[in-house]
């Protein structure tokens, strides 16, 4: 393309080399957006990320959950490769980082949950902890029933 333009500058075609240049810029590669299409994505990105900085200083985010304490059930956000997982478990104990070491429960049934048979215990952030929930009752077969519903997809 370069050797194309330097020849026809040189054949006095010079308007016509510009205008070859020009076109040549102006189309887009495959799959390539143009130059407005990025500004007002990047300028959309700019406001929407102040914007959210600015709220956040007056109110708390909504995942900060406070006053954790010990045999608290809990449902913890948990991230896999493709997907995100939430799980119910007990608060076990506390360290001073705010990490959490928790007992899952394994989902049995619709509304239903229980402890595996080897215990599948872990350390948690409190980043990774969605929701605290009440006690539960328990059921025949040492199953645990919640009083919320739960709106997440438990596994």
């Amino acid at each position: 393309m370069i050797g194309q333009l330097k020849n026809l500058a040189s054949n006095k075609n010079y308007k016509e080399a510009l205008e070859t240049k020009k076109m040549h810029f102006k189309r887009p590669y495959k799959g390539q957006k143009n130059l407005t299409e990025v500004r007002k994505s990047v300028q959309k990105f700019l406001e929407d990320s102040f914007s959210d900085t600015d709220s956040d200083s007056n109110n708390p985010p909504a995942n900060a959950i406070k006053n954790i304490v010990q045999n608290d059930y809990v449902v913890i956000k948990l991230a896999g490769k493709k997907s995100e997982r939430f799980y119910v478990g007990v608060i076990i104990s506390q360290d001073a980082f705010d990490e959490y070491t928790v007992k899952f429960m394994r989902k049995c049934g619709k509304d239903k949950s229980t402890f595996p048979e080897n215990d599948d215990i872990a350390e948690v952030g409190l980043s990774n902890i969605v929701n605290v929930l009440s006690q539960p009752s328990l059921i025949k077969r040492e199953q645990y029933v919640f009083n919320e519903n739960l709106e997440h997809n438990l596994t």
